[in-house]
């Protein structure tokens, strides 16, 4: 998809300090809202594997071109229901790998893994839930761009943001560190083995993304773009 190099971000702000947890947990908060749709059930049984490979595809229009949807008035439908299709399966497949280490947060999931925790929406337990804890995120529904409500929230609890690789937002905030992401299943699972297991990777990590975040210079410069229009 083409990036978009207009967007005004507002940047996490005043992170707060990481606690020291000696039984740190992989933390996903969210849901679901798979529809019926035969042509996209269709489309996710032969690119099921292709998609967990490369996380990204379906961003791109070659994907789409495949199918002749390219330019179908449909394709943000398709788009959405394939993405929660591949959030469905993925975050299923990490609670059976990771079991008790993998907090799962959100009563539509108690279906189908009973130790799935019912919806939360107290900003007191939420922050607690993601402080201290590797917190997964699977990216916005409506775009592809690292900053949007779930995930300055994360940052701004002091939990380490671990993200699906985002096609429209500026390489700094992974080169440098700030931003942890991945672009495949196989990739994801690794990562977060070497997290749960590597305190020294884990700290060294949340630290980089704290010190990043914890300046207002970023924020400055998106209201000094809202003062220019």
């Amino acid at each position: 998809s083409k990036k978009e190099n207009n967007l005004l971000n507002f940047f996490p702000f005043k992170p707060a300090k990481t606690k020291f947890l000696k039984d740190r947990k992989i933390v996903f908060i969210g849901g679901f809202n798979i529809t019926e749709n035969s042509l996209v059930d269709e489309i996710w049984k032969k690119e099921k594997k292709n998609i967990f490979d490369n996380l990204t595809i379906i961003d791109k229009f070659i994907f789409w071109k495949k199918y002749d949807l390219e330019n179908h008035d449909r394709l943000q439908t398709f788009y959405l229901q394939l993405k929660e299709r591949l959030r469905f399966d993925l975050i299923l497949k990490l609670k059976n790998i990771f079991n008790d280490k993998f907090v799962l947060v959100g009563t539509k999931w108690k279906e189908y893994n009973q130790s799935a925790e019912k919806d939360e929406f107290d900003l007191l337990k939420i922050g607690h839930l993601y402080n201290g804890n590797i917190c997964l995120d699977l990216g916005s529904k409506w775009g592809s761009n690292i900053f949007y409500p779930r995930s300055v929230e994360i940052i701004e609890h002091g939990g380490l943001l671990l993200q699906s690789e985002q096609l429209n937002s500026s390489r700094e905030f992974y080169d440098s560190g700030a931003i942890n992401k991945f672009s495949s299943q196989d990739q994801l699972v690794k990562e977060l083995r070497n997290l749960m297991s590597n305190s020294e990777t884990f700290y060294k990590k949340i630290n980089k993304q704290y010190n990043f975040f914890n300046n207002n210079d970023l924020n400055l410069s998106t209201l000094n773009k809202i003062y220019e229009i």
